[in-house]
């Protein structure tokens, strides 16, 4: 259960730095991509943990399932980007 809050925790803050990050040109893009992944997982640890009737049982599983979808699409985005040469790290 202390790991699940540690993941709530570590994601808020990512999503706090994102949004700062964000504000710099130069960092604006990786900050999107990280703002993309942190933001609905600290939603998810959040209702998971704090507002757990919220979800219910089936609710928590589909937003399970739609978060592991959600860093192969932007690997998969990423990939595509980069070989179009449109985005270089």
């Amino acid at each position: 259960m202390w790991l699940q809050w540690g993941l709530l925790v570590g994601f808020t803050v990512v999503t706090l730095a994102a949004l700062l990050d964000g504000r710099n040109p130069t960092a604006r893009r990786v900050a999107v991509a990280v703002g993309f992944i942190s933001l609905p997982h600290a939603a998810y640890y959040a209702l998971f943990l704090i507002w757990p009737d919220a979800l219910g049982p089936r609710g928590t599983m589909l937003f399970s399932i739609v978060l592991r979808y959600q860093p192969l699409f932007v690997a998969v985005l990423m990939l595509a980007l980069a070989r179009r040469g449109k985005w270089k790290l």
